[in-house]
C-alpha cells in the first residue's frame, strides 16, 4: 500500500479536505482502502486476514490445554476474570462451532484475543520498519476492533516511527505531516516537541535555499498557529531570517529606485513583500514604484498560448487573447436585446433594414482614420475571401460590398438582413497584412523571453492606439498546481486577481472581506463532443448510452459545487445556455420543454449492447472488419473543472466495464491535432446563439455534427430575417441536437473571478477577464 493510502486512511492532513475529492477521499474512522493489487501483498496470509479466533490456555491442574475458540462474547471485548470461583465462561471451540461448552474461571491461566494478537504483529512491524503492513493491521484494527487496548498509543507509535525514518531520508515534507497528525492525537508525547522543532527547521531550511519564500512563511504560520509556544523559539527565528533576507531585497529597490528603473524597483519591492510582509517600510516602497509602474499580477486556472482557433472554445484564449489583439466587434455584456457589443476602432450604425453596417473610424490625429479604415477592410475581404486563412463561410453568405466613403466611414452592404451582423463581425480589428496598424490595435505583446513553467508576461505596448496612463504596464499571468493554492497566493497578496474561482471554494472566498468575488456575465457551458471520424462516438445510440451512464448531478452538485448552491449552475439538455436567470435574454434559445436525460446505467448498458450490434451489422455488410471498443479516449483542457469532472466521467463509464483513458490537452489546444481520442470535454461560452450555433454545431463547425437534419435547422437559421423567429428555430436546433445527442450536454457553470481590492476599474460582471483593461488600475495604498 503506498503513503497517500496510509495517510488517508489515518486521517494525516495531505491537503484540506475538499468536498470534490468525493468517493476518493476515505477517512480515519470506519472506513479502509484494501486494494486488490496482488503485487502489494505478501504470499502468505495476514493474520488479520485469517478466520478471527481467540486462545484460551488453561492451567497446570489441566495440563495447560490450548483452545481455538470462536470470538467471545465478552462486553466490549474485555478480559475481566470472574472473582467467583464457580463462575464459568461460555465458548464455542473452532473445531465444533455449533457446540457451547461451559469452561470454569478458575480453570483459565489466560486468554488472548485476537484483536491483541493483531496489535502484536502490528508491533513487530513498526520495530522491523515494515511500516505499510503496520499501516494494514492497525487500520483494521480501527475498522473492526476500535477498542483494542493499547490501539492508540500504537498508532502514535507507527506514526512517529515512520516520521524519524522520513526525516533520516530526508523526506522532511512528509515527516512533518506524521508528527502533525501525532500532535494532533497526543500532544504530550515524549519526545514529539523535539521532533517537530528538528523537522520543521530542516524543512524551513530547505524553503529558504529553494528560495520558495511563500512556502517558509506558511510553515512559520502553521508553526506558530498549532504548536505556539512549543516552538516559539524557532518561529522568532526564522521570522528574523526572513525579514533579514526581505530588508536586503528591499535595498536593492531602493537602489533600482534611484537608478531610475521603475520595473525592477517595483519587483524587487514586491518580491521583498512577498518574502515577508511585515518588513518596515516595504509596504511604502511597493506602493510607491506601483504608481510608476504597476504590474499586475494574476493567478490563472489554464495556461495561454495563441491560438487560431475561435476564443469561445477555449477559456484561457477567451481571457487572454484580449490583451494580445482587439476584434472588430467585442461582446461586453447582455442587454434587453441580446448581446451589448464595442467596436474599438470606431462607432457602428446597423441600418433599419439590417441590410447593411456603416463604421466611422476612430479619429487619433493626421491620416489615422484613413489608414483604420483601410486596414478594416482588408480584414472584412479576407474574411470573405475562400482562399484566405481567416475565411468564415457565415460571413461570406451575407456579404455583399463595401465603400470608404472619404477618409472615415466605411460602408458595408449584405446580401439579406442579417440580425446579428455584429456577432458575425468578431474577428480581428484589423488585417495582419498592414503590421503597423496591427500593432496599433495590439494592447500587450506576449514577452516569451521571460516565460516559465509557472508564469507569462504581457509587456503593455507604447503604440497601442488606446492605451492609458493609469493601466497596468505588464500583467504577469501565474499557474498554480491546484486552486487552493491560487486562492492562498490571492489572500496573501502574491497575486491580485484570480481569473476563475473553482465553483465549491466560491463560497468561502465570497466570506473572505479583503476580496471581491465578480460573476462573469455569460455562463461557460460543458458538454461532450463526439469524434465523429471513429466508429463508436459517431454512432447515436452509442452517444446516447454515454450520457445515461454519466451520473451528471452527482458530478455536479458534489465533485464541482462541493455540495454548495451556486446560482447559474444547473445540468443542460442541450447546447446552448440556460441563462442566470428565468428573465434572462440569453435563454431564449433553450428548450425549456426539455430535461436533462436521468442517469441510469442500466439502460446504459442495454444501448451499448445495441449499439454495438448496429456496428457491427453495418461493418459486415461493407466487409469491414468489425469495430472494436477497446478503450475509450476522453480529451480534456488543462484546468481543474475539466480534470475534476472527467475523471468522474471515467469512473462511470468503468461501472459498465469501459476502458477509459484521459488525455490533457496542451495549452492553446481546443481539440486534440490528431484523431487519436473519442470524446472531447469542452468548455465554451455562446455569446450570440444565432451565429454560435453554426460556429459549434454545423459539419464545418468545432463539433463537425454530421446530421443532415441539423445542419438543415442551422441553414435556416442563416436564412431568417424576422426576430421574432429566431427563439422557435433555435428550439428545433436544441430538440435536434438532443435527439441526436450531437454534443453529450452536461452543465453550465456562471464562472466568477475574485480581485484583491486594490484593482480598480473592473466591469462589474463580465464576458471576459481583461474586457475593460484600458479602465484599471491598481491602488496599492488600499
Amino acid at each position: 500500500m503506498n503513503n497517500d493510502s496510509r495517510l488517508s486512511v489515518f486521517g494525516v492532513r495531505l491537503r484540506p479536505i475538499d468536498a470534490r475529492l468525493g468517493r476518493f477521499v476515505l477517512r480515519l474512522m470506519g472506513i479502509v482502502l484494501l486494494l486488490g493489487n496482488g503485487s502489494l501483498w505478501a504470499q502468505e496470509t495476514k493474520i488479520y486476514e485469517q478466520e478471527p479466533y481467540d486462545v484460551i490456555t488453561l492451567n497446570a491442574a489441566n495440563q495447560g490445554r490450548i483452545l481455538r475458540v470462536m470470538p467471545l462474547d465478552l462486553p466490549e471485548r474485555r478480559v475481566v476474570p470472574s472473582s467467583n470461583p464457580n463462575a464459568t465462561l461460555r465458548i464455542r471451540l473452532m473445531d465444533n462451532p455449533d457446540e457451547e461448552i461451559d469452561v470454569a474461571w478458575g480453570g483459565i491461566e489466560k486468554i488472548d484475543l485476537f484483536e491483541d494478537r493483531v496489535l502484536r504483529r502490528a508491533r513487530q512491524l513498526v520495530r522491523s520498519r515494515e511500516f505499510d503492513d503496520a499501516f494494514e493491521h492497525l487500520g483494521f484494527l480501527q475498522n473492526s476492533y476500535p477498542n483494542t487496548v493499547g490501539l492508540e498509543e500504537t498508532v502514535d507509535s507507527l506514526l512517529f516511527a515512520e516520521a524519524s525514518a522520513l526525516y533520516r531520508e530526508r523526506r522532511f515534507d512528509r515527516a512533518i505531516l506524521l508528527l502533525n497528525e501525532v500532535y494532533q492525537r497526543n500532544p504530550n508525547r515524549r519526545g514529539l516537541v523535539t521532533a517537530l522543532t528538528r523537522v520543521s527547521q530542516a524543512l524551513f531550511a530547505e524553503r529558504i535555499k529553494s528560495q520558495d519564500y511563500r512556502d517558509a512563511r506558511r510553515i512559520v504560520q502553521i508553526a506558530d498557529d498549532q504548536y505556539g509556544s512549543n516552538l516559539a523559539d524557532s518561529v522568532r527565528n526564522w521570522k528574523r531570517q526572513l525579514q533579514s533576507i526581505a530588508e536586503n531585497v528591499l535595498g536593492e529597490a531602493r537602489q533600482y529606485s534611484d537608478d531610475g528603473n521603475d520595473r525592477a524597483a517595483y519587483v524587487s519591492s514586491r518580491r521583498a513583500y512577498e518574502i515577508w510582509p511585515d518588513t518596515p517600510g516595504v509596504r511604502e516602497m511597493m506602493v510607491n514604484t506601483a504608481r510608476r509602474y504597476p504590474i499586475l499580477s494574476v493567478a490563472v486556472s489554464q495556461r495561454y498560448a495563441p491560438s487560431n482557433e475561435r476564443p469561445m472554445f477555449n477559456w484561457a484564449n477567451r481571457r487572454a487573447s484580449r490583451l494580445e489583439y482587439r476584434r472588430l466587434f467585442e461582446l461586453t455584456g447582455v442587454g434587453p436585446n441580446g448581446g451589448i457589443y464595442e467596436c474599438p476602432v470606431g462607432k457602428p450604425t446597423i441600418a433599419d433594414d439590417y441590410r447593411g453596417l456603416s463604421i466611422q473610424m476612430l479619429d487619433l490625429g493626421g491620416d489615422s482614420a484613413a489608414y483604420i479604415g483601410m486596414a478594416v477592410s482588408r480584414r472584412l475581404l479576407e474574411i470573405a475571401n475562400p482562399e484566405r486563412p481567416a475565411y468564415d463561410p457565415a460571413w461570406a453568405m451575407v456579404f455583399r460590398s463595401l465603400d470608404l466613403v472619404g477618409t472615415s466611414d466605411l460602408q458595408l452592404t449584405l446580401r439579406r438582413p442579417s440580425l446579428t451582423v455584429q456577432a458575425l463581425l468578431d474577428t480581428d480589428a484589423v488585417s495582419g497584412r498592414v503590421p503597423q496598424l496591427r500593432q496599433a490595435w495590439q494592447p500587450y505583446t506576449l514577452d516569451s523571453s521571460e516565460e516559465s513553467p509557472d508564469r507569462q508576461r504581457f509587456v503593455l505596448n507604447p503604440d497601442y492606439a488606446l492605451v492609458v496612463s493609469t493601466q497596468p504596464r505588464e500583467v504577469i499571468e501565474r499557474d498554480f498546481d491546484n486552486p487552493k493554492q491560487a486562492i492562498q497566493a490571492l489572500r496573501s497578496g502574491e497575486v491580485d486577481l484570480l481569473d476563475r474561482i473553482f465553483p465549491a471554494d466560491v463560497e468561502q472566498v465570497s466570506r473572505d472581506e479583503t476580496l471581491v468575488v465578480q460573476p462573469y456575465r455569460i455562463p461557460s457551458l460543458h458538454v461532450l463532443v463526439p469524434n465523429q471520424n471513429r466508429p463508436h462516438p459517431s454512432n447515436r445510440i452509442f452517444r446516447r448510452a454515454i450520457a445515461y451512464a454519466i451520473d451528471r448531478e452527482q458530478i455536479l452538485k458534489r465533485d464541482l459545487l462541493g455540495g454548495f448552491e451556486l446560482s447559474g449552475c444547473e445540468l443542460i439538455s442541450g447546447p446552448f445556455p440556460l441563462g442566470i436567470a428565468s428573465d434572462d435574454p440569453l435563454n431564449y434559445a433553450y428548450n425549456t420543454n426539455i430535461d436533462p436525460l436521468p442517469y441510469d446505467p442500466r439502460h446504459a448498458r442495454t444501448l451499448i449492447q445495441l449499439a454495438q450490434i448496429g456496428l457491427e451489422v453495418a461493418a459486415e455488410k461493407a466487409k469491414q472488419p468489425k469495430p472494436q471498443l477497446d478503450e475509450i479516449v476522453v480529451a480534456h483542457p488543462p484546468s481543474d473543472i475539466a480534470r475534476i469532472a472527467c475523471n468522474e466521467i471515467v469512473e462511470d463509464l468503468k461501472v459498465l466495464g469501459l476502458k477509459c483513458v484521459l488525455r490533457v490537452l496542451a495549452p492553446g489546444e481546443s481539440r486534440p491535432a490528431d484523431d487519436a481520442w473519442d470524446f472531447l470535454y469542452l468548455d465554451y461560452l455562446i455569446g450570440e446563439p444565432l451565429v454560435d450555433a453554426r460556429r459549434l454545431l454545423a459539419s464545418d463547425g468545432f463539433a463537425g455534427c454530421a446530421s443532415p437534419h441539423l445542419n438543415l435547422a442551422i441553414r435556416r437559421l442563416d436564412q431568417l430575417n424576422k426576430e421574432a423567429d429566431a427563439p422557435e428555430r433555435l428550439r428545433v436546433v436544441h430538440q435536434i441536437c438532443f435527439d441526436d445527442m450531437s454534443v453529450i450536454p452536461l452543465w453550465q457553470i456562471q464562472d466568477r473571478l475574485a480581485r484583491r481590492k486594490i484593482v480598480e476599474g473592473v466591469e462589474q460582471r463580465p464576458v471576459a477577464t481583461y474586457q475593460d483593461i484600458e479602465k484599471w488600475s491598481l491602488r496599492l495604498e488600499k
